[in-house]
């Protein structure tokens, strides 16, 4: 509600009953994770010393779901992107509501103090039933620079959210992988 903030907290574990797996009502193989603030957590990145607390101002994009040859420019604290796709793109012949999608490219670039960087995100050689998909965009490390969060999952009915920071990126790459979560979900 008052917006998106960097923010130490503390962490529990406590073993729950998992409605997939437990068979048993009594049985316990589930994980939660419970955080000490009372706010809304989205993401939990381990703490790292280049990590600050802070205000993020997000980013929302005209477009989040990017399919070959779709492409976006925008501004985000006066640097300009471009984040686009290339690939293969057809109908399906056996339902012809899905899109298939192969060889997979999406990309990223910008320019900032007369240096070009440009960044290959994700390379994947098909979905199935699912596309790449932005989750957050915004200066989460706090260096001025666009960080992301993607959804690369390749299965509707998956979940491959990776963290993209620049204040760790190397040489021209502007944002590289900072850590991730998969999950998958019968």
């Amino acid at each position: 509600e008052k917006g998106f903030e960097l923010k130490t907290t503390g962490i529990s574990l406590e073993m729950v009953h998992d409605e997939m797996i437990d068979e048993k009502p009594d049985a316990k193989t589930g994980i939660q994770i419970n955080i000490a603030q009372k706010d809304t957590c989205l993401l939990l990145i381990e703490s790292q010393s280049y990590l600050k607390d802070h205000v993020i101002a997000p980013l929302t994009l005209s477009k989040t779901e990017f399919y070959p040859n779709d492409a976006i420019e925008f501004e985000y604290l006066g640097v300009k992107y471009k984040l686009f796709a290339v690939g293969k793109k057809e109908i399906s012949k056996d339902d012809p509501n899905q899109i298939l999608v192969t060889d997979y490219t999406l990309s990223i670039s910008f320019t900032k103090e007369g240096k070009n960087y440009t960044n290959v995100l994700l390379r994947q050689p098909r979905f199935d039933s699912k596309i790449a998909t932005v989750q957050f965009a915004g200066d989460i490390d706090g260096d001025g620079i666009l960080d992301l969060v993607l959804d690369a999952a390749t299965y509707y009915n998956d979940i491959n959210s990776t963290l993209y920071l620049s204040k760790i990126a190397k040489g021209t790459q502007g944002v590289t992988i900072a850590g991730g979560f998969t999950a998958g979900v019968d």
